[in-house]
């Protein structure tokens, strides 16, 4: 009888530990327990199944969650920062309750793009990138490395943190000169602090090289004509250089650079400036030189330009005709396309081919095909965006509060030998 109450009081036990098993929560995966992930930065969602609550935890600073705990199923949003390290990483995500637990491992490959911008501009905008103002201004070839991270700054500052304006806009920018040097010292040129440029001197250099070397008078112009359907910005409550800020929210990858890098690599990586705000859609710039004898106002030569030439509005715009015989005399010119997809790049081909010799285009709908594509936010394509202004902030205002001394060494690199 002992032996009997003995196997049935072991069955017992045995049956109610695998009742209470049967009954226990676990947390189930729902999507890949392996991610594979270029450099570039990405934003993606975990999915699990939960009955109670959960915690997750990850061990790499640069991956982001939005939440750190909640109850039930979950729906788990993560940011992974660009990587700008000059190696591949791994990071794991635990996700755990009282019973079980699982994990998601990120693999996020080097930068091997050869300082190639690899950012998705008309997702990110280059907010809180790093920029190079060797390159031309405003343009997606001279941003560099990421330095804050959107999702931190939206985790520890509300939603408001990063601001995104959409709305349709025109800025028209006119300049002239007597000569190509002086129009240099108007619209380019090198800066110790904040950007007073609207094109990069070498890029003015580059544009007038043909007239620069038959060194002969000419009155130099300069317009853009810039299309905006966007604009991106930090919020009031976020100062960029407040300790806590850059302690929390800049990259993993801008952290370690300036702790351990030289003030050359740093530059490498980063640039030369910070992007604070940033302006999307399409832009045309007009480079051109014309006789001095010219006495019309600069507005009134670009308008007849795009009449006679761009075709313009030339359906509601008269132009005199005296202004276009005079343009015609001695006119050279480049004209640059930015932004507009397939017809940007159609319509810069026209303007290199007809506009740049004063001819007109061969296809009189062109620029109006151009234009549109920025008219509204809401039909704009990604593809068709580019950056066309922004405002920066010197590099070494950050470094500086994070350290003192390698923010004084960069400041003297990048003023008297980098941009020099």
């Amino acid at each position: 009888m002992k032996i009997e109450y003995a196997v049935f009081t072991l069955i017992g036990v045995l049956s109610l530990i695998a009742c209470n098993s049967e009954n226990e929560s676990h947390v189930t995966l729902e999507t890949s327990p392996t991610m594979n992930l270029s450099a570039a930065c990405h934003t993606d969602t975990l999915r699990f199944k939960a009955d109670e609550s959960w915690q997750a935890e990850c061990d790499a600073e640069w991956i982001t969650l939005s939440s750190t705990e909640g109850c039930g199923d979950g729906i788990l949003p993560i940011y992974i920062q660009q990587n700008d390290d000059d190696v591949s990483r791994e990071g794991v995500i635990v996700i755990r309750n009282s019973h079980s637990k699982v994990s998601v491992t990120i693999n996020q490959s080097d930068n091997d793009n050869n300082g190639s911008p690899i950012i998705n501009l008309a997702k990110d905008c280059g907010l809180g990138w790093g920029y190079d103002l060797n390159e031309d201004y405003a343009d997606i070839a001279g941003i560099r490395g990421q330095i804050f991270d959107a999702a931190a700054l939206k985790n520890d500052y509300g939603s408001e943190a990063i601001r995104i304006d959409a709305h349709a806009s025109t800025n028209m920018c006119f300049e002239k000169a007597q000569s190509s040097t002086q129009l240099q010292s108007e619209i380019g040129g090198k800066v110790s602090g904040e950007v007073d440029i609207k094109v990069a001197k070498a890029k003015v250099s580059v544009e007038y090289n043909k007239q620069i070397n038959e060194q002969k008078d000419r009155l130099y112009v300069w317009c853009r004509d810039a299309r905006i359907v966007k604009l991106s910005y930090f919020g009031n409550d976020v100062s960029l250089t407040d300790r806590d800020v850059l302690k929390w929210c800049t990259t993993s990858s801008f952290r370690k650079s300036v702790k351990n890098d030289k003030v050359e690599d740093i530059v490498r990586k980063f640039g030369t400036h910070v992007v604070t705000s940033s302006y999307l859609g399409g832009k045309l710039d007009y480079y051109f030189t014309v006789s001095q004898d010219i006495k019309t106002e600069i507005e009134k030569v670009v308008t007849t330009i795009n009449v006679k030439i761009l075709f313009f509005k030339s359906s509601s715009t008269t132009v005199d005709e005296k202004t276009w015989t005079e343009i015609k005399k001695d006119f050279q010119g480049n004209f640059v396309v930015t932004g507009g997809g397939d017809t940007g790049t159609i319509l810069n081909r026209q303007m290199k081919e007809y506009a740049s010799k004063g001819e007109p285009l061969t296809d009189p709908t062109l620029f109006e095909k151009w234009y549109s594509c920025f008219e509204s936010p809401q039909t704009a394509n990604d593809t068709d965006l580019a950056m066309v202004d922004f405002t920066v902030i010197p590099l070494w205002n950050i470094v500086s509060r994070m350290d003192a001394n390698k923010g004084e060494k960069l400041k003297d690199y990048i003023v008297k030998v980098y941009l020099k």
